[in-house]
């Protein structure tokens, strides 16, 4: 489902460290991988030629790294504006998936994102997976999916277009590992008003059933377990408790809602998860008409 990635990266320390990580994506699909590296330098002659003289040993080591965890890599540099430049090299080369990654410093457990990894979440056109390393006073390492196995997914919905779209790909990730999945739906604390609140009942039974018939297609794609959870709250600060609980080992999300108007920048309820949450994100883009 994901052959082609293309692993943004900055030549900041621990670069290297999630590029172990790819083996354990071979399980969906995943042969071949392109390592990106973006500077917005005028495109003039002689300045690819010369970053390639600077940075083609880094990029060369980025890769072998790569190959080690039997993913087949080569390196591309990458000229213009990091928003633009980024999205469009990932599909002209023919990629199905962008991979970033962001630390999280464990002293306080905040997460620190990087230039590459900032740009590919707020532009990314293709799926975009985020993934996180702990940094420590003695490493920087990588102690979740897909280092480990991957044993249960967190599918937030809202119900939209982008959502339903995103399912798609929790079932393909379910027809190929079998893994559980915990399918999460937020009521919108923010969105409720006193003239709202005496039908909230009604609204969650009307969610529970739409939920149910969700299970009922991932339990018959081969889901090991789905477990339904329905809450109060604010979306962005329910999705990240929850990527926190036991057993997660990835959350898989829309990246636009259902405030969603045709652009392509990601949404906030997005945005503040793959930032925070504890584990690693997989964004789904929407499909535009």
């Amino acid at each position: 489902m994901f052959k082609k990635l293309m692993v943004a990266v900055d030549f900041d320390e621990g670069r290297g460290e999630f590029l172990k990580c790819l083996g354990g994506l071979k399980d969906f699909g995943v042969r071949e991988a392109v390592v990106a590296f973006c500077v917005d330098v005028p495109d003039i002659a002689g300045v690819r030629a010369s970053l390639k003289e600077i940075l083609g040993g880094e990029l060369d080591a980025l890769c072998e790294i790569a190959r080690q965890s039997g993913i087949e890599a080569h390196s591309e540099i990458l000229i213009g504006s990091p928003a633009s430049t980024m999205a469009d090299a990932g599909e002209r080369l023919g990629c199905s998936m962008i991979v970033v990654a962001s630390r999280i410093r464990t002293l306080f457990g905040e997460t620190i994102m990087g230039s590459a990894a900032h740009t590919a979440m707020c532009h990314a056109r293709l799926p975009l997976l985020v993934l996180r390393l702990r940094e420590s006073d003695e490493e920087t390492s990588c102690r979740n999916w897909p280092c480990l196995p991957l044993e249960r997914i967190l599918f937030p919905t809202d119900f939209s277009d982008n959502a339903e779209h995103a399912l798609r790909t929790v079932k393909a990730l379910v027809e190929r590992t079998k893994t559980a999945v915990t399918l999460l739906h937020v009521q919108d604390q923010g969105k409720w008003g006193r003239h709202l609140e005496s039908r909230l009942d009604e609204f969650n039974r009307i969610d529970r059933d739409r939920m149910a018939r969700i299970s009922d297609d991932l339990t018959k794609s081969g889901a090991a377990d789905v477990t339904l959870d329905l809450r109060t709250g604010y979306p962005a600060r329910e999705v990240i408790a929850a990527a926190g609980e036991k057993g997660v080992s990835c959350v898989v999300m829309g990246s636009q809602g259902r405030g969603f108007f045709g652009e392509m920048a990601i949404g906030s309820v997005s945005h503040n998860v793959a930032r925070r949450a504890p584990v690693p994100v997989l964004l789904i883009p929407a499909v535009l008409p």
